[in-house]
């Protein structure tokens, strides 16, 4: 196949579809859009190179539903973690699925350093965004408890991140 011809690649079956073969496999699964195509560790892949059963490390609500975050992490074959986040503040957010990665480069080399970067993304859009309502307040206290808890520059006694 050349590359004039590959319409989707993914990543976790390591498979380059064409433009026909695509519209196929969506055809034929139109109805379950979780099909499980790779699995590593008791980590689940779709096609989509999306994680559906991640780790949920860490999360926050408040009781207003208008200022949450949920950070989800995977572990790649290559060694590599990788991190996922969703996020409500205010009546804005935002969210992406932990994808897979073939490089370890493109990933992080543990699951506590993946959930730093992902705590630190939400914390720098929720400073731009809000920091004086006490929704954002809360928020911003929570998100530097689960800094100090995944604190990527603290030893870790048992290996476990």
């Amino acid at each position: 196949m050349t590359d004039n011809n590959i319409f989707y690649h993914c990543k976790a079956i390591g498979k380059e579809f064409t433009r026909q073969e695509w519209h196929d496999y969506c055809d034929k699964y139109r109805n379950d859009a979780s099909a499980i195509v790779a699995s590593y560790l008791g980590f689940d892949w779709n096609i989509n190179d999306v994680c559906i059963n991640p780790n949920v490390p860490c999360k926050y609500r408040d009781k207003s539903g208008m200022y949450d975050y949920e950070i989800h992490t995977a572990k790649c074959p290559c060694g590599a973690w990788v991190a996922g986040v969703s996020y409500t503040i205010g009546d804005g957010g935002g969210s992406h699925g932990c994808w897979f990665v073939t490089d370890p480069a493109d990933g992080f080399p543990t699951e506590k350093a993946a959930i730093n970067d992902k705590l630190n993304a939400v914390k720098k859009r929720l400073e731009y965004q809000d920091k004086n309502s006490t929704g954002a307040k809360n928020m911003l206290a929570a998100i530097n408890s689960d800094l100090e808890r995944y604190n990527i520059h603290q030893l870790d006694l048992f290996g476990i991140y």
